[in-house]
């Protein structure tokens, strides 16, 4: 808030309540900076959860791949056990990254 300056004293005008405006302006840009941190930690979130596939992707994928039909179930729980099967061999031998439990588990193949 803006108070005129006193009465035959020869000061400036006092501006009170605004603070530092240098120090303002420090923390405003600081704020934009962490903004964008948070914005590109997103962005390498997003790319790492498209890295992950669930076991149902991988079998739809396979089973596609093959020209089977998804909506077969014998063939689906086929696939399915024998992916569980393979995606547990690998994760044993140390190649596979099992990330999650139950139905959201999602897996990872190592570097």
């Amino acid at each position: 808030m803006w108070h005129p300056p006193q009465e035959n004293s020869g000061d400036a005008p006092i501006f009170r309540g605004l603070g530092n405006s240098y120090a303002i302006s420090t923390f405003s840009k600081k704020r934009g900076e962490i903004a964008g941190l948070i914005l590109d930690l997103e962005r390498q979130i997003g790319i790492h959860r498209a890295a992950l596939l669930h076991p149902s992707e991988i079998a739809d994928k396979a089973m596609a791949d093959e020209g089977l039909s998804p909506g077969d179930q014998d063939i689906r729980t086929d696939f399915m056990r024998r992916l569980h099967w393979t995606l547990g061999r690998l994760q044993r031998d140390q190649r596979l990254d099992k990330i999650g439990a139950g139905k959201g588990v999602r897996s990872r193949l190592r570097p």
